[in-house]
């Protein structure tokens, strides 16, 4: 199974954009589609695709930001609670649980360019970078589950948000990379999400979804994407289930 994760990928800004967003336009009028709503609190990265990939809450995981020690970190991953430590090989690529990302099976050089820069060339090429990765592990890699988690949504958004000509330049940027990924999802059980949509930074404070730093234009709304060959789920809460029942399926081992 594939899953892509756009972190903070919004229907808001992609919707009414398709057409000059071509692979998002291919991916509606192909695939099953919804929004999938973060049921969790804080609205934040590392708690949402910790709830996501493990199918525990907050409460449960500890995770509450992806900034902790390297001592935390090191217990986190001990705990073998995510989907990928169930399956027999996982390829795992830049998830933000933690920072630096998780990564299984997988090096990620230079990290921070991929996760934190707010550098427009550095967001660039960083999710080319992880294109051609991600390419190579579902053609190459030999694994039952592959994960990747493409960071440019969520920092473009931050900086972007009230300027839309830019913003829809990095959602180009995403478009080209699941155009150069979807010949590849052919035959294949993949989900597409993001761990939380964006709006305005006025409004997450509003809400107290999430805390915004005085310099950041967009911030946090609890309503994301889902996009998969198979009906998704509809909340991060659920995904993980979805993920293994898919991984069971393929096997035939279960329902």
């Amino acid at each position: 199974m594939i899953v892509i994760g756009l972190d903070g990928a919004t229907w808001t800004v992609i919707k009414p954009a398709l057409g000059k967003l071509p692979a998002f336009k291919a991916l509606l009028e192909r695939f099953h589609h919804t929004t999938l709503t973060c049921d969790i609190r804080p609205i934040h990265s590392g708690p949402s695709w910790a709830t996501i990939f493990s199918g525990q809450a907050p409460s449960e995981h500890g995770i509450m930001h992806f900034v902790m020690g390297q001592e935390a970190r090191e217990e986190l991953l001990r705990k073998k609670i995510f989907v990928w430590d169930r399956v027999g090989r996982a390829i795992v690529m830049g998830v933000p649980i933690s920072l630096p990302p998780i990564n299984v099976n997988y090096r990620m050089d230079e990290w921070e360019k991929h996760v934190l820069s707010v550098r427009e060339d550095e967001m660039f090429q960083s999710t080319k970078m992880l294109i051609r990765d991600v390419i190579g592990a579902i053609e190459y890699g030999d694994a039952d589950l592959v994960v990747a988690v493409f960071s440019e949504p969520d920092r473009a958004q931050h900086m972007f948000w009230r300027e839309p000509e830019t913003l829809m330049k990095h959602y180009q940027s995403i478009d080209r990379a699941l155009a150069a990924i979807l010949p590849h999802l052919e035959g294949k059980d993949f989900l597409i999400l993001s761990d939380h949509g964006f709006t305005d930074a006025d409004e997450t404070r509003k809400n107290k979804w999430d805390t915004v730093r005085d310099n950041q234009t967009g911030g946090h709304h609890p309503e994301g994407i889902a996009i998969s060959n198979i009906p998704p789920p509809e909340c991060t809460s659920k995904v993980c289930g979805f993920i293994e029942t898919t991984l069971r399926n393929k096997r035939g081992d279960g329902k």
